[in-house]
């Protein structure tokens, strides 16, 4: 399984399957996604809001990397002539996955750093 049909299998409980191929298209440049499972429903929202921008002001969206870092998400995208709504989506996609526990996906619990590049909530920990 190439790494676009991966995205789709995590991506597809969340999204119905009319979007299939923006999310094959969107992530066809794609070379990393490697975020935690409890934030893929975070980015499902974000890749619902993407599409239907793209359909409304005809642009272009390629994703180029999706990961965690520094305990947060981090989503890079390429934009044609940028698009400050599709950023602010972003910046609060990343905003929300900070008040997703990365391992149980509990919602709004205190989040401790256990390292440089991971975060447990306090019943994880």
């Amino acid at each position: 399984m190439d790494k676009n049909e991966m995205i789709w299998e995590r991506m597809r409980s969340y999204l119905p399957e009319d979007l299939k191929d923006f999310v094959l298209d969107t992530f066809s440049d794609c070379f990393s996604y490697s975020i935690p499972r409890p934030w893929d429903h975070v980015v499902a929202e974000l890749l619902i809001i993407m599409e239907k921008r793209s359909r409304l002001v005809e642009k272009e969206f390629k994703v180029r990397q999706v990961k965690n870092k520094f305990g947060g998400l981090r989503f890079y995208v390429d934009i044609t002539d940028g698009d400050d709504y599709v950023y602010g989506a972003i910046a609060m996609a990343e905003v929300e996955c900070f008040k997703i526990c990365p391992h149980c996906g509990s919602y709004n619990k205190t989040r401790l750093r256990t390292g440089r590049y991971n975060t447990k909530c306090t019943e994880c920990e």
